[in-house]
């Protein structure tokens, strides 16, 4: 088979082509693979931060309404406690919750207003991922 002497090493161009095509295609992929990982990622310590704020609303409603017992007035922060990061699940989560007591006047009846907030922190690598919670609950006096 004969080729004329125009057509030799196109061959060598067309692959050099091919190979850059690759390339650059491989490279936006791993790039797409790992942004999704990243977010998928944050998204888990996003929920964990939820939680965590959660338990801390729970913690403090629980304090303020406690089952069998009369209900309490509530103006305090409470922290978690060290062994909470240590739950699995949890891991390097922590969370910050508060609560205040107003007395308000609604329609001629005194009520109570409790007012509570809790803050989760979960902390990834180098950034902390953090979720807010707050609950608002009213009990006539």
């Amino acid at each position: 088979m004969c080729h004329s002497q125009r057509q030799k090493g196109s061959m060598i161009v067309i692959a050099i082509f091919i190979m850059v095509v690759l390339t650059v295609l491989a490279s936006t992929m791993i790039s797409v693979i790992s942004n999704s990982s990243s977010s998928a990622l944050k998204e888990v310590y996003g929920l964990r931060a939820q939680q965590s704020a959660k338990a801390g609303l729970q913690t403090l409603v629980s304090q303020s309404f406690p089952i069998g017992n009369p209900v309490q007035v509530c103006n305090t922060n409470v922290t978690s406690p060290a062994s909470f990061s240590q739950i699995e699940g949890f891991l390097a989560c922590r969370f910050e919750a508060r609560c205040t007591t107003d007395v308000i006047s609604f329609g001629g009846i005194t009520y109570n207003y409790y007012k509570y907030s809790s803050t989760g922190q979960c902390d990834l690598a180098d950034s902390t991922i953090s979720r807010t919670l707050s609950v608002d609950a009213m009990e006539a006096l």
